[in-house]
């Protein structure tokens, strides 16, 4: 019997990307907050600082998806005349 493979894939977040990091971001801050060790403090924080960079990357990207999006329904809008 030959074997299958099973591909999924992923859906659609419901969540945009930069929301998904920022709140990675807060995450990190929070248990930042509660931590005794300075080294491990300070390492969680910089992972905040990260996951905040790629909420703004990811922000552009947003930006850049929707204004593409738009002139496409424009487009569209513009042709059915």
């Amino acid at each position: 019997m030959p074997a299958t493979a099973l591909y999924l894939t992923p859906s659609p977040s419901l969540v945009p990307e930069s929301q998904h990091w920022r709140a990675r971001a807060r995450q990190c801050r929070a248990i930042a907050s509660r931590m005794r060790g300075d080294f491990a403090r300070e390492h969680m924080l910089k992972a905040a600082d990260t996951f905040e960079l790629k909420a703004e990357e990811s922000k552009e990207r947003e930006i850049v998806h929707g204004i593409s999006r738009m002139g496409e329904l424009m487009r569209g809008l513009h042709q059915a005349r």
